[in-house]
């Protein structure tokens, strides 16, 4: 693991890892301000832009506790509408240690095709 930024949190929280802050160009802030701390830390006071600035140095961020939806949408993407180029980046890896719900991850293969991952909770598929 690659400098190793850990949060845990005590409740579900979505969009964490998220790099379009849930799609922040269609409702500007009033669902997810990215500057905003992630809800539910303990002992802790990140970002959500806090992490995805840590994945995009390629540095990884483990989580512990229940990650919700929209776990590392659009991971890897340089987005146009913060000023990115629109290509792939190489970023860095999430880990995380409890998901209770079924989660949808974006990200791009080795072509640069987007695609969709769904990941399960761990002892649902161990």
């Amino acid at each position: 693991m690659r400098d190793l930024l850990t949060v845990d949190i005590s409740t579900q929280v979505d969009c964490l890892c998220d790099f379009t802050y849930n799609f922040y160009w269609q409702h500007n802030g009033s669902e997810l301000d990215p500057s905003k701390p992630v809800e539910g830390q303990v002992g802790t006071h990140f970002t959500y832009r806090d992490l995805v600035e840590h994945l995009i140095s390629g540095k990884d961020v483990r989580i512990n506790g229940n990650a919700g939806s929209r776990l590392g949408s659009s991971l890897g993407v340089d987005l146009k509408y913060f000023g990115g180029s629109g290509q792939a980046l190489d970023v860095g890896s999430i880990f995380v240690t409890e998901m209770r719900a079924p989660v949808w991850v974006s990200a791009w293969s080795w072509a640069g095709y987007m695609c969709q991952v769904s990941w399960r909770s761990l002892w649902e598929t161990w």
